[in-house]
């Protein structure tokens, strides 16, 4: 779709093998020929699919192969072989066919290919690929290969073919199997056993180079067992390097940057290392079995019951991946004997005692006894650190390391995959048909709506840096280049420069300023001059964007590119930052998908201006009026001012607050089109809101979590909100409440309030959803009273101008419930109100029918509602105790009507006669509990405020009248408030001394004896305490208020040992100054006290 044209899978060119690979070569070097007239390869030159699925393309190279490596290819088909005949590096390839070994190039273009043709040495065993090793230098690098057999042999240029060096190794019975470089001149020979040989080249590339070749050994001292055994403290027992204890070497890899070398068994891996300084010695021997095979019987077969003897496991193949090694594995279980299951894991390659990561592999193999080796000759590649590549002779498995995704491209009937390699990170295969093949990582196929020329125009005029003067080394410029190569299926090239702008993504982190980069990226893409318009200036290529249409396509294409570029790189899941827009903080994402909004708006912005004829005066205008606010030129005389305006997307939001106040003006001009102007300006406010939701659904859909990562409040409400309850109310005040507008009019009028009411509720409701994750309670509440607000705005117009349906449906869409029920009020629909409350039940929609009521004073239907609503109506009703235990009474629930009666008696200030009325229904209401005990609880506080009220009711009238109270609308006195008005009165009553003294039990502990002590004192304070001469003590304690205060209480049986003060307390009042010395008072006061002693005593 956006690579080069392809040719039918079925169409290649047809080779005639003119002569034995071989045979008859008098010089090493062959170059691209002619066969039977018609030059080699030259269908290859243009690229074929042979597979494609969702993410991954396989299709040829597009480059030839030389002449006798493609006619050698042909002699394969009929050489059957559990091996891999071919390995491909960065730059060079070879192949093995019998005792010849064909070196070429396959990344230079066809002009320059070579191909060089080596004798391999004289073996009895089978030569294999991976016994071979070229450098990467150009153009003639050196060779060395070594046979199964252990002759080893070195070219220093294998341009050279007789100049070589060869030596033989002791090999005592064991076969050679793969070959690895360490580092300059010095190599690893490993056999099927697992034992090493080190070989290094003395003499580089001169013509008299030699070779030096040692096994390793383990060196004195480095563990203390002998014999053929060792031990470790550290690693348990090891073999040492040729024990072979009959374990098959499946893959020797090399840890250059620890200097180690590591060899994968079927079921072990051990490690080697200090190979730089010659003293090899071994690192660790862990046994894999046992874990392979538990993870395998958990993670594939779900625990079935199988022991360790049920199965069978092989690790086949594995590869350096940072710091752990990735594993191939393959297993069967005796349950399922038929079905071979391949797996992948991960181990930490310096102590792979556990799998770090285990990953059944989708694609499983019908096992027989006669396809075993060739199941298990599966091998893994890793290009790079996302993805994994295991492959077989007829199938790429497919396999994305962090997300798991896994799919498979199978080869073309009658081809087979003899080797594989990489270039450029990118996976390249050599086949047996179709010769070189590149896998191509690509999610091009999600754009498949974009034919391949508009990509090629997209990629080479919209998002090339050089066609926009864009520094092409500064971070956008080279994102840009990434997104052509990433639109062209080019994903190695994307994720090269990716990673140079973002070089920590190498290891899978995110960059430092990442978000803010690629947000500035998105918003340079929205305001980017229009691809092959020559009135910007953007001349020749495939322009096909002069229309405004074409245009917001093209950057609806660039952005959907963008977005996908950054999902296939892993890149958008790790832009977890927010960037500053408009004022406030947002998540990237949501961030770059509002760009996404943006151009959708520009999109039915235009669309209903190409749409309403009528309509295109007033957008020209806004317009016109927006680029003079900005103080912007056209680079060219024919650009009009739609056309800067919708160039500039990122603000595209400008033109409807124009549009609005053009339409203002006619309003105050009363225009006699003012209907049809309101409108065309409806429907330009529509047509840019309205494709805005399908895109925010999907984008929420596909990830819920982006909207809890802080607060979010929709662009189009931060920029529009009052813009779009303005023009509803526009509309409402100057067409739907007059009379001569028609019926018609009026509903596409009402059409469009609803729709623009929509977008603002929809907007309130995203925001609200956001806050309630992290943000205070307090935010939250704000913005549910300010989305309240505009909700009774929005769909009360419509309620004002007689629209019951229409509001009715808007209301019950966005809970807008108070509306509701004044509706069914209003048009005494209690059926339909009943079935709201039962609707809405979890959104408590009862609540608001009772507020109603108590707003609108109808108790009497607030306390006959349905028995179903007696819990919602009392917990509603506890905020109205006034009404609350009325409710309790009608239901029979006596306690809490007392309790809820006892709270308002506490709390009234107001009226002492209101007070008293509570406490007496309180008391009764507890002396009608069921549960007597339940009563009796209530009892002692209601009779305690039944006390306090008799005590200021039976204050006299002339206290209260000083005090300004009357009997009739006296407040609720608290007891020290009765104290003090009490004492100051100076009043002569013994009566209101003793009810000041019975109200200091209502008083905190603390404070009592102060109170006590200084009524005592003021009552004192009434009389002279003078002694007449002859005057008997009881007739002068007859006429003393504070005796007369004692009587009383002596008369109404009070203890006048606890109701009188301490002598000694009483006179350290600071009231008594005056007379505390005084010997008259003395005498009286102290011959007093005697003389009430000795009568109580009696």
């Amino acid at each position: 779709m956006f690579g080069s044209p392809r040719t039918p899978s079925g169409r290649k060119r047809r080779y005639t093998l003119l002569k034995s690979p071989g045979a008859g070569l008098n010089t090493s070097q062959l170059t691209p020929g002619v066969v039977g007239g018609n030059s080699l390869n030259a269908s290859a030159l243009q690229t074929s699919l042979l597979g494609e699925t969702p993410l991954h393309i396989l299709e040829t190279s597009g480059s030839s192969l030389p002449v006798h490596v493609v006619e050698s290819l042909l002699s394969l088909q009929t050489t059957p072989s559990t091996g891999w005949p071919v390995v491909l590096t960065q730059l060079w390839g070879w192949l093995v066919v019998r005792s010849r070994l064909l070196v070429f190039q396959h990344s230079q273009q066809r002009s320059s290919k070579t191909c060089f043709s080596l004798e391999l040495p004289n073996s009895f065993l089978l030569h294999q690929a991976n016994l071979c090793y070229v450098g990467e230098t150009s153009p003639a690098p050196n060779c060395i290969v070594v046979s199964p057999m252990g002759v080893v042999r070195y070219w220093p240029n294998i341009s050279h073919e007789a100049v070589f060096t060869e030596t033989s190794v002791d090999m005592g019975g064991e076969e050679c199997f793969q070959l690895v470089h360490l580092g300059e001149y010095n190599f690893v020979v490993a056999t099927t056993t697992g034992s090493l040989i080190k070989v290094a080249v003395l003499g580089g590339r001169q013509a008299n180079a030699t070779l030096d070749t040692r096994k390793v050994k383990i060196h004195q001292g480095v563990l203390s067992e002998l014999g053929k055994r060792m031990s470790s403290l550290l690693f348990g027992a090891m073999p040492i390097a040729g024990d072979t204890n009959h374990r098959l070497a499946r893959r020797l890899l090399v840890r250059p940057t620890v200097d180690e070398v590591l060899i994968l068994f079927e079921n072990a891996i051990q490690c080697w290392g200090r190979w730089e300084d010659g003293a090899e010695a071994p690192r660790f021997d862990f046994d894999l079995n046992s874990l392979v095979k538990e993870a395998f019987r958990t993670k594939i077969w779900n625990n079935e019951p199988l022991s360790e003897e049920d199965i069978q496991c092989w690790c086949i193949d594995a590869q350096i991946c940072k710091e752990e090694v990735l594993l191939l594995m393959a297993g069967v279980g005796a349950h399922m004997p038929s079905t071979l299951h391949y797996a992948l894991a991960l181990v930490d390659a310096d102590c792979p005692q556990d799998l770090r990561t285990f990953t059944p592999l989708v694609e499983t193999a019908v096992l027989t006894d006669a396809n075993l080796d060739h199941l298990l000759a599966a091998r893994c590649l890793l290009p790079h650190a996302r993805e994994v590549f295991v492959y077989t002779r007829t199938k790429v498995m497919c396999i994305d390391l962090g997300e798991g995704d896994q799919d498979t491209i199978r080869l073309p009937a009658n081809d087979a995959i003899l080797g594989c390699g990489a270039r450029d990170g990118q996976p390249l295969i050599l086949t047996l048909n179709n010769h070189l093949a590149l896998l191509k990582t690509t999610g091009r196929q999600a754009l498949k709506t974009l034919p391949p020329d508009d990509t090629d125009r997209i990629a080479e005029w919209f998002l090339d840096p050089a066609e926009l003067n864009c520094d092409p080394d500064s971070a956008e410029g080279l994102l840009r280049r990434a997104l052509v190569h990433h639109s062209r299926g080019e994903l190695t090239q994307s994720q090269t420069l990716l990673e140079k702008v973002f070089p920590t993504l190498v290891e899978g982190n995110a960059a430092e300023g990442m978000d803010e980069v690629l947000f500035d990226l998105s918003r340079a893409l929205l305001d980017d001059p229009p691809a092959g318009d020559p009135r910007w200036g953007r001349r020749g290529g495939k322009g096909k964007s002069a229309l405004i249409e074409n245009q917001i396509a093209d950057k609806e294409h660039a952005f959907d590119i963008l977005i996908q570029f950054l999902k296939v790189n892993k890149v958008w899941k790790k832009l977890s930052g927010t960037v500053t827009v408009d004022g406030m903080e947002l998540p990237t994402r949501l961030a770059l998908h509002e760009h996404r909004e943006m151009l959708a708006m520009a999109e039915g912005l235009n669309a209903a201006y190409e749409r309403v004829r009528s309509a295109q005066r007033i957008l020209d205008v806004a317009a016109k009026r927006v680029t003079a606010m900005r103080n912007e030129q056209a680079p060219s005389k024919s650009l009009s001012s739609r056309d800067l305006c919708f160039v500039r997307v990122a603000r595209i939001d400008e033109l409807l607050p124009e549009v609005q106040s053009y339409l203002e003006e006619f309003i105050e001009e009363e225009d006699a089109s003012l209907i049809e102007h309101l409108i065309n300006a409806n429907a330009l406010f529509v047509g840019a809101l309205r494709g805005i939701k399908p895109l925010r659904e999907k984008l929420l859909a596909q990830e819920p979590s982006l909207i809890e990562a802080g607060e979010y409040l929709p662009w189009t409400s931060r920029r529009l909100r009052s813009f779009v309850i303005r023009q509803c109310e526009l509309s409402e005040e100057h067409a739907l409440e007059h009379s001569f507008t028609s019926a018609d009019t009026k509903r596409q009028i009402i059409s469009q309030m609803v729709e623009l009411s929509r977008c603002v509720l929809e907007d309130y409701v995203l925001h609200i959803k956001s806050l309630e994750v992290s943000a205070p309670r307090g935010s939250v509440e704000l913005a549910r009273q300010k989305m309240s607000a505009d909700r009774q705005k929005l769909i009360g117009l419509l309620y004002k101008s007689k629209q019951l349906d229409t509001a009715t449906s808007l209301a019950e869409e966005f809970l807008e419930f108070p509306l509701l029920v004044r509706i069914c009020e209003e048009s005494n629909q209690q059926s339909k109100l009943l079935n709201y409350m039962e609707m809405f039940s979890k959104e408590n929609f009862a609540e608001f029918v009772f507020q109603y009521y108590v707003d609108t004073g109808k108790k009497d239907k607030l306390l006959s509602q349905p028995s179903t609503y007696n819990t919602e109506l009392s917990r509603f009703l506890q905020a109205h105790g006034s009404l609350h235990w009325m409710h309790c009474i009608k239901s029979g629930d006596f306690r809490r009507a007392c309790q809820s009666l006892k709270h308002l008696a506490e709390k009234e200030r107001a009226l002492l006669k209101r007070k008293k009325i509570q406490v007496s229904l309180a008391k009764l209401s507890a002396l009608a509990c069921a549960n007597p005990q339940d009563g009796e609880k209530e009892l002692d506080e209601i009779n305690a405020m039944a006390d306090l009220v008799a005590l200021q009711e039976s204050l006299s009238v002339q206290i209260l009248a000083k005090n300004g109270y009357t009997k009739a609308n006296c407040p609720v006195l608290e007891p020290a408030e009765m104290i003090k008005i009490i004492t100051e009165a100076n009043s002569q009553r013994e009566q209101d001394y003793k009810i000041a003294l019975d109200l200091v039990a209502f008083l905190p502990a603390e404070e009592r004896p102060k109170f006590r002590r200084d009524i005592w004192a003021r009552a004192i304070l009434q009389d002279t305490w003078e002694c007449l001469e002859g005057a008997y003590i009881t007739d002068i304690m007859r006429d003393l208020l504070f005796f007369q205060i004692v009587e009383l209480a002596f008369l109404q049986n009070y203890d006048l040992n606890e109701f009188m003060p301490p002598i000694d307390d009483l006179i350290q009042s600071e009231l008594l100054n005056d007379i505390r010395d005084n010997d008259s008072f003395q005498y009286i006061l102290c011959a007093g006290y005697e003389h009430v002693m000795r009568m109580t005593a009696t």
